[in-house]
């Protein structure tokens, strides 16, 4: 489950996110619409702790308060997001991207340094494999 009490998000005294109350059973799949602007995308980065700064409120996940915890811990609870855009991934196949999400998913963190530096590709393409690679189990 996914609670949301409380959340708001400031930037430079203008208010982004005002006081988000939100609550998502286990085991249900839901979308934030609205317009350009709205907040959308931030609440998404907030909630994933892509963002950091003047956060207010609480963000609990399966009931455990993850306020505190970095991008890696989140994903590692099995929080994950769709993003807008998606890494372009010519000349791979699906099999070959999930294998290579599960093989790094297994490294310990200050070996991904390593990993960055010897897989060829923009970075971009190398950290969305990675990424992704974290919620793969």
């Amino acid at each position: 489950m996914l609670k949301i009490e409380n959340l708001s998000y400031k930037v430079d005294n203008r208010t982004i996110l005002n006081k988000i109350n939100l609550e998502v059973p286990k085991n249900n799949i839901f979308a934030v619409i609205g317009p350009n602007g709205a907040g959308k995308s931030t609440l998404s980065s907030v909630i994933m702790g892509l963002i950091e700064g003047n956060i207010e409120g609480n963000i609990y996940f399966e009931d455990k308060l993850i306020n505190d915890l970095e991008v890696f811990q989140r994903a590692r609870l099995g929080m994950t997001m769709a993003p807008q855009q998606v890494a372009d991934f010519e000349g791979i196949t699906i099999q070959e991207y999930l294998d290579l999400s599960k093989k790094y998913a297994s490294l310990p963190l200050n070996s991904l340094q390593y990993v960055l530096m010897y897989l060829s590709g923009s970075p971009h393409s190398v950290l969305a494999i990675a990424g992704q690679g974290l919620v793969i189990t």
